[in-house]
C-alpha cells in the first residue's frame, strides 16, 4: 500500500488538507479549508476525495484507466443530479504530492452530521425516524432516476447527515451508471445491500440486460431495514426481507413494514416496485394507517421535481466538468506530461499548526480540525539595509561625473512612469464608460445592512425571482446601478430561514430594501 504523501498540505494554492478522514479501496479523503471562501461561506470547510491508484499495489495499465474512467464518471455523476439531497461537487484537479505522485482529486461539499450507519449504531432508528429520513433519500434518488443515474450502492454509510441532522444527501457515486448505458452490467456495491442483478455475491450468468431503478430500490428496502432493526440485515444478503426480529414483531407497523420490503427486494427486478416513488407511497401507506402525525411533502417530491430547498452550502451551479487523463506515477513509471492536461502543480508543505475542532453535532465523533487562521501568511525575510553609507574620499571625485548619466535615466524613468499611468487611465476610462453604459457601476464593496422588509432576490435588475428575503436579513452589498434602484448583494443570514424558497444567496434587490448610511 502507497498512500499519498499530502498530511499538512496546500494544494493548487487553495485547499489547505487539514486531516485524513479515511481511506477506500482506491481513494483517500481529507478535511479541507478552501481559502478563497469567505470566512461565513457554508462551503469554507471541504471534502479532498483523491484517487490513488496505488492504494492497493501498482495496477495494470487497464485497471488504472478503469479506476481513472470511474472517478470521471462520478464528477458527472454528481453534476447531472445536483439537488439538495445529493452531496454536491465544488471542483476537481490534477497535482502532485510531496513525492511527486500524480493524482486527481475531487472537492466535495463536507457535511458534519456523519453518517446513517454511524447514527444507527447507537440505538435503532424510530419508525418516524426512519421515515423522515429515507423520504429525503427518495426525493433524491427520484431525481437522479429521472436523470437516468443507477447509484447501484446505496446504503447506510453513505446516507450524509448535515450538521444539524435534518437533511439527508446522498454521497459516493464512484460507480454509479447511466440507465441508458449498454454497456454490460458490472457485479459492484455492497454484498449485503446490493441487487442481484449486480451483486458481487452473485455468481453465474446477470439474467437481467439492463439495469433499471428497481435497482436502488432493493439498496433502499434493505436500508430501511437496517435502520429499524439497528443493524445491517445480513440473515438476507441475495434474498428478500421475509420478516422482523422479534422484538421489533409485534409493533403496529411491522406487519405492513415487511409485506413493503419484502416486493422491493425480490430477486427478480419486475417484481419489485419499478421507481422510488412507488416504493415511498407503500411506505407512506403504512404510516397513514397508524395515523402518525408525521409532516410530509412527498407528494411534491415524488412526482415533480424538487424546487432547491434551504440547505447550506446547497448551488444551483455546478462547477466545470473535469477531464481526467492517465497519470503516471513519477515513483514508478516516466512522466509523459503530454497525456495530462497540464503539467500538475506540487502541493505545498505547511507548518504543523494547533487547531480547533470542527463544529459539529456532539454525538458525532468524526476526527477533524481545522486551524485559527482563516490563510496561512508566509513569512519572509527580507535583508535589512543600513541607513547610511559613507563613501571614502578617495572615490568623491567620481560621484559628480555620474550626475548627468543619473538625470537622464531618472527622466527615461520619469517618461515611462506617465506613459504607464495614461495607458491605465484609459483602460479605468474604458471600463468606467463601459459599466455606465450597461447600467452598472460598483460603488460600494463589501458592506454589511440589514433588509428593512420582505423582497425578493433575483438574478438580474428586474430579473426572474430566485429567493426570497426576508426582513431583518443580513445582507453585505458589492454594488449598485448607476441609477440608483437596484443593488448587487449576497444574503448572510436569513432572519427567518423557513420563508426561503431556494438556496440561491447572491443576487439584486430594490434600493428599498437596502438603507445605505
Amino acid at each position: 500500500m502507497k498512500e499519498l504523501a499530502l498530511q499538512n498540505c496546500r494544494l493548487d494554492d487553495r485547499y489547505d488538507l487539514l486531516r485524513l478522514l479515511g481511506r477506500g479501496s482506491y481513494a483517500e479523503i481529507y478535511v479541507g479549508l478552501d481559502n478563497r471562501a469567505a470566512n461565513d461561506s457554508p462551503n469554507r470547510t471541504v471534502v479532498i476525495k483523491a484517487l490513488n491508484v496505488l492504494l492497493q499495489e501498482e495496477p495494470d495499465d487497464d485497471l488504472e484507466r478503469t479506476l481513472i474512467e470511474n472517478f470521471q464518471n462520478e464528477a458527472v455523476a454528481l453534476d447531472r443530479v445536483h439537488h439538495p439531497n445529493i452531496i454536491s461537487r465544488l471542483g476537481h484537479g490534477t497535482a502532485r504530492d510531496l513525492r511527486g505522485t500524480v493524482f486527481h482529486y475531487l472537492v466535495l461539499e463536507y457535511l458534519p452530521g456523519g453518517d446513517l450507519a454511524e447514527m444507527n449504531k447507537k440505538q435503532p432508528f424510530a419508525f418516524e425516524l426512519m421515515l423522515r429520513y429515507i423520504e429525503q433519500v427518495c426525493a433524491g434518488l427520484d431525481y437522479a432516476h429521472r436523470q437516468k443515474i443507477i447509484h447501484r450502492d446505496i446504503k447506510p454509510h453513505n446516507l450524509l447527515l448535515t450538521k444539524n441532522r435534518q437533511v439527508v444527501k446522498i454521497a459516493d457515486f464512484g460507480v454509479a451508471k447511466l440507465a441508458d448505458d449498454d454497456s454490460p452490467i458490472t457485479r459492484v456495491g455492497t454484498n449485503v445491500y446490493a441487487a442481484p442483478e449486480h451483486s458481487p455475491l452473485m455468481t453465474g450468468q446477470i439474467s437481467s440486460t439492463k439495469l433499471t431503478p428497481a435497482a436502488d430500490v432493493y439498496s433502499l428496502a434493505k436500508t430501511v431495514y437496517a435502520l429499524l432493526v439497528g443493524r445491517s440485515p445480513r440473515e438476507f444478503s441475495n434474498a428478500p426481507i421475509s420478516g422482523l426480529p422479534q422484538n421489533l414483531a409485534d409493533k403496529p407497523w411491522a406487519k405492513g413494514i415487511v409485506r413493503v420490503l419484502e416486493r422491493a427486494t425480490q430477486n427478480e427486478p419486475l417484481k419489485r416496485h419499478q421507481n422510488v416513488g412507488d416504493f415511498w407511497q407503500e411506505l407512506y401507506q403504512v404510516k397513514l394507517a397508524l395515523e402518525i402525525d408525521l409532516p410530509t411533502q412527498v407528494a411534491a417530491r415524488v412526482t415533480a421535481p424538487l424546487a432547491a430547498s434551504n440547505v447550506p452550502g446547497f448551488s444551483p451551479q455546478t462547477p466545470v466538468l473535469p477531464k481526467f487523463d492517465s497519470m503516471p506515477n513519477v515513483q514508478t513509471k516516466p512522466v509523459n506530461i503530454g497525456t495530462l492536461q497540464q503539467n500538475p502543480r506540487p502541493v505545498i508543505e505547511t507548518e504543523a499548526r494547533q487547531h480547533q475542532p470542527l463544529p459539529r453535532n456532539n454525538q458525532v465523533n468524526l476526527p477533524v480540525n481545522i486551524p485559527n487562521d482563516a490563510t496561512r501568511q508566509p513569512q519572509i525575510e527580507t535583508a535589512k539595509v543600513p541607513s547610511s553609507v559613507r563613501v571614502p574620499a578617495a572615490n568623491q571625485s567620481k560621484i559628480g561625473s555620474g550626475v548627468k548619466p543619473f538625470f537622464q535615466r531618472t527622466m527615461l524613468r520619469l517618461a515611462v512612469v506617465l506613459i504607464l499611468l495614461g495607458a491605465f487611465s484609459a483602460v479605468l476610462g474604458g471600463t468606467y464608460n463601459y459599466l455606465q453604459t450597461s447600467g452598472w457601476f460598483l460603488t460600494i464593496f463589501s458592506q454589511k445592512v440589514v433588509a428593512t422588509k420582505d423582497a425578493w432576490l433575483r438574478d438580474a435588475p428586474n430579473g426572474n425571482k430566485v429567493n426570497l428575503v426576508t426582513e431583518n436579513s443580513d445582507l453585505r452589498v458589492y454594488g449598485k446601478s448607476s441609477d440608483g434602484n437596484w443593488y448587487n448583494v449576497e444574503i448572510v443570514r436569513q432572519a427567518e430561514p423557513d420563508k426561503a424558497t431556494s438556496t440561491v444567496t447572491r443576487g439584486y434587490v430594490g434600493k428599498t430594501v437596502v438603507d445605505i448610511k
